[in-house]
C-alpha cells in the first residue's frame, strides 16, 4: 500500500474522507453509518477492473464492511461476502481477504450455529496464512463455550491474548478482553470474571469501542445476577439497553439480551408480569437467531414455575428451549 494514509491515494476527495472514516467507524460500533457509507463507497469506485492495489484494497473492504450488520445479528450477505472474496484473490490482497469472510463465522456464533461457525472458521484459516488471526481466535473460544467447554474456551482466550497486537484488528482484541470475563464466569470464577470485564469496560470507553462496552456491561450485568446483586445487576443492563437503543450505536442483538437478562432481574425479584413483558420485547428485534429464542423460552420456564396456576406453562416452556438447545448441539 502507498506511505501514509493510504485513502489519500484517491484523486476523488468524498470517496478518500468515506475510506477514511470506515475503520473508525467499524471500531466504534457505528454499524448503520458503516454499512451506509460503504455503498456510497463501492458506488464510487465502480465495478471492479484492473487498477492500483490500493484501491483494489479499498473495493474489497466497501463490499466487505458491507456485511458488519452480523454485529447486530442481523444475516450477512453471502453474495458480497464471495464477491469481495473473488475480487481479494484475484489481486493477492491477503491482508484484507483475511477479515472478510469472519462477519458469516461471527453470526454463526452469535446465533447458535456451532457446525457451521466450525465450517467457516476453518475456511478462515486455509484462506490465510496468519494462523493468528483476531478474529480467528475470538471466534474460536465463542464456539467451544456453546459446547460446554469454558476451561479449553478460557485457556485459548487466555493464550490469544499474549499473541503480538501487531497486524491485529483492535476490535477483535478488545472483544478477546470482554470474552475472557464470559469464559471466567461459565468456569464459575464470577470474582474473576468481574474483574475482567471491569477492565474490558474501562479500556472500551477510554477507546470509544460501543461493541465491547455493549459486552462487558451484559457480562458485568449477568456476574451481579449470579451473586444476587439484582440492583448492580439493573444497573448495568439499563445502561447497555440504552447504548444498545441509541441511534448512533443500534444494535438489535445486544438489545435484545439487555432486555432478555431484564427479565431475568424481575423474575427473580418476584414481578413476573413485568418479567414476562420484557421477554416479549426481547423477541422483538430478533432475526432468525434460534440461540436467543431458546435462551427467552429457558427464562419464561424460569419465571413461570413459581407462579401459581402456571407449572404446565414452565414445563412446556422448558421442553421448547430443550429442543432447540439439542437442535443446536448446545450444551452450555
Amino acid at each position: 500500500l502507498p506511505k501514509g494514509p493510504w485513502w489519500e491515494s484517491f484523486g476523488d476527495a468524498r470517496l478518500s474522507r468515506l475510506m477514511a472514516q470506515a475503520p473508525s467507524l467499524f471500531m466504534a460500533g457505528r454499524f448503520d453509518e458503516l454499512v451506509a457509507i460503504s455503498r456510497e463507497a463501492e458506488a464510487l469506485l465502480g465495478p471492479a477492473q484492473a487498477g492500483p492495489r490500493f484501491e483494489q484494497a479499498a473495493r474489497v473492504a466497501a463490499i466487505a464492511f458491507q456485511n458488519a450488520i452480523a454485529y447486530q445479528g442481523l444475516r450477512p450477505d453471502a453474495a458480497a461476502r464471495d464477491r469481495a472474496l473473488a475480487l481479494a484473490e484475484a489481486s493477492e490482497i491477503d491482508e484484507v481477504a483475511i477479515n472478510v469472510g469472519h462477519y458469516h463465522g461471527l453470526w454463526c456464533a452469535w446465533t447458535g450455529r456451532v457446525a457451521e461457525g466450525e465450517a467457516h472458521l476453518e475456511a478462515a484459516q486455509r484462506r490465510t496464512r496468519r494462523l493468528h488471526d483476531a478474529f480467528n481466535l475470538y471466534l474460536r473460544p465463542c464456539l467451544l463455550m456453546q459446547e460446554g467447554a469454558y476451561e479449553e474456551a478460557a485457556a485459548l482466550v487466555a493464550q490469544a491474548r499474549r499473541y503480538p497486537a501487531a497486524g491485529q484488528v483492535d476490535l477483535a482484541r478488545h472483544l478477546l478482553h470482554a470474552l475472557d470475563g464470559l469464559a471466567r464466569f461459565g468456569r464459575g470464577d464470577l470474582d474473576g470474571a468481574a474483574e475482567a470485564l471491569a477492565e474490558a469496560h474501562e479500556r472500551a470507553t477510554r477507546g470509544g469501542l460501543a461493541l465491547v462496552r455493549l459486552q462487558a456491561l451484559l457480562g458485568l450485568g449477568r456476574v451481579a445476577i449470579a451473586r444476587g446483586d439484582l440492583g448492580r445487576a439493573e444497573e448495568a443492563l439499563a445502561r447497555a439497553l440504552a447504548l444498545a437503543e441509541a441511534p448512533e450505536t443500534r444494535n438489535p442483538l445486544h438489545a435484545a439480551i439487555a432486555l432478555r437478562m431484564q427479565a431475568v432481574v424481575q423474575a427473580r425479584a418476584g414481578r413476573p408480569h413485568e418479567a414476562d413483558r420484557l421477554l416479549d420485547a426481547a423477541l422483538a428485534p430478533l432475526v432468525d437467531n434460534p440461540l436467543e429464542e431458546a435462551l427467552v423460552a429457558l427464562a419464561r420456564g424460569d419465571t413461570w414455575r413459581h407462579e401459581a396456576g402456571r407449572a404446565e406453562a414452565a414445563r412446556l416452556a422448558y421442553l421448547q428451549a430443550g429442543e432447540r438447545f439439542h437442535a443446536l448441539g448446545n450444551r452450555y
